[in-house]
């Protein structure tokens, strides 16, 4: 009986529902010409992770040429193609 009243009530039941406006506040909103999303898309697609083993981060590339210390030797990288690069890619 108890589920029928509630079934009855939520049939009948009216509801005033509120237009819903949206604002966007334009200076927080980054357009698709935006200088910081182009920014952010070149960050996001650059593939840094040849020089992994220097920096251990593969969103940024070190800029040629630089050196590194390995069992006391410093070693200067002055490209991928030079001596002491060892690109690993399977």
């Amino acid at each position: 009986m108890a589920f029928l009243l509630a079934l009855i009530m939520a049939l009948t039941s009216c509801q005033d529902e509120e237009p819903f406006v949206e604002t966007i506040d334009e200076e927080q909103t980054l357009s698709f010409d935006s200088t910081a999303l182009e920014l952010m898309k070149e960050t996001v697609s650059n593939d840094g992770s040849y020089d992994n083993i220097v920096d251990g981060a593969s969103c940024f590339d070190i800029q040629f040429p630089y050196s590194v210390v390995v069992n006391d030797i410093e070693l200067t990288i002055d490209s991928m193609d030079g001596p002491g690069f060892r690109r690993n890619f399977r």
